[in-house]
């Protein structure tokens, strides 16, 4: 049986709370709302990975409600930070310190 834990990310297709499982194969994101899944990067399924028709950054960034009251307001919501990235062009930096880069037009790399 595979056990799931939350994660401060969103579902970039119906904004529900990413979960994340490890086992033997490895690393599985998946929507605990609408069910998307995929192993690897949970920028995969997540907000964070949004992305512009030409494979930019969206603009976009997971971050947790810091005054959460259970019942009344999501624990994690999805941010426009007003910065698109250009694909292969832009870095820019998180609010984790971790850096965002839009490396080509398929992908986004946290680094």
């Amino acid at each position: 049986m595979r056990g799931w834990e939350f994660t401060n990310h969103v579902c970039a297709q119906c904004f529900g709370r990413v979960l994340r499982s490890r086992d033997k194969y490895g690393l599985t994101h998946q929507c605990a709302d609408c069910g998307h899944t995929t192993t690897g990067p949970v920028e995969a399924v997540c907000s964070c990975g949004a992305t512009l028709q030409d494979g930019g950054h969206a603009g976009m960034h997971c971050e947790k409600n810091r005054k959460h009251k259970p019942g009344e307001d999501p624990a994690v919501f999805a941010i426009y930070d007003g910065k698109p990235l250009k694909a292969g062009v832009d870095t820019k930096e998180s609010k984790d310190g971790s850096r965002i880069t839009a490396r080509d037009k398929s992908q986004l790399a946290l680094l």
